[in-house]
């Protein structure tokens, strides 16, 4: 939404997730919003789960160690979880229409036996690119990755939908917000499939 922010305020001593739209304030409830889209659905954490909130109304998508981080014109939500139990590393999380997608599960076993990781999903744009950090357990090395997903696969689906990790530089990055610049260059999808070293989209 143009000119509307996401964020966290302070309220009674507790956190909670908020947006700013001319001049007002809409609190959304206890928690942080960390993203939203053109249609007004916002993202975030509400005690550690995942959460969208649609106007003010929240639904967890993640279970307890779960962040949502960003949201897409299509609904789909990306993010991380946590296995609290196990104390696993972090999984990138893709949520949509009720399914919760690990992004590893579009690796190759090439990639795997790599040891590659896709541990955190940061931001996704309205043809499916998804960027985020990725992490190797042989070398203990970070790099960010990009994804290109142009569709939500079925969960049945998801086993014969391997492809090649591309990664680059640090897995940090840059994220500026727009109005709906949430795509890649020639503005066209493409086949799901993580690209070889393609360059993550800035939005303007």
């Amino acid at each position: 939404m143009a000119g509307t922010v996401a964020g966290l305020s302070e309220l009674a001593g507790q956190s909670h997730a908020a947006l700013w739209q001319n001049g007002n304030i809409t609190d959304l409830g206890r928690g942080i919003a960390y993203s939203l889209n053109d249609h007004g659905l916002v993202v975030g954490t509400v005690d550690q789960r995942a959460t969208l909130w649609n106007g003010t109304q929240a639904t967890f998508l993640g279970g307890l160690g779960s962040d949502a981080f960003d949201v897409n014109n299509h609904g789909w939500a990306v993010g991380s979880a946590y296995d609290m139990s196990t104390g696993d590393p972090t999984t990138a999380m893709l949520w949509h229409g009720g399914q919760s997608i690990d992004l590893n599960s579009f690796l190759s076993q090439t990639d795997r036996d790599a040891g590659w990781r896709l541990v955190s999903a940061t931001a996704i744009n309205d043809h499916g690119w998804i960027v985020g950090s990725a992490f190797n357990t042989q070398t203990v090395t970070g790099k960010g990755f990009v994804l290109s997903i142009p569709a939500v696969p079925e969960p049945t689906s998801l086993a014969l939908m391997g492809a090649g990790l591309a990664v680059f530089g640090a897995a940090a990055h840059r994220r500026q917000r727009g109005s709906n610049n949430r795509e890649d260059e020639s503005g066209q999808s493409r086949d799901a499939a993580v690209q070889p070293h393609p360059q993550p989209q800035r939005r303007v």
